[in-house]
């Protein structure tokens, strides 16, 4: 997966949500537990695909930090 892209310019031939990783999109989303949410970015359950504790995001900064 490459997460250098934002939600208008994705890929996918469907919606992905942010918050389950289930094709339809976040605002619709009905999860509500942070527990289960499931990233997108790295395929992990328990956070968000826009969280900052997401391994993708934490590789992805600090070659930007670099």
């Amino acid at each position: 997966f490459d997460s250098n892209h934002i939600a208008t310019d994705c890929p996918k031939e469907h919606s992905t949500c942010g918050m389950c990783d289930e094709q339809h999109h976040t605002v619709s989303c009905k999860v509500e537990d942070p527990n289960n949410f499931h990233c997108a970015n790295c395929d992990v359950k328990g956070h968000a695909s826009w969280s900052q504790d997401c391994p993708t995001f934490l590789s992805k900064w600090d070659v930007f930090k670099k």
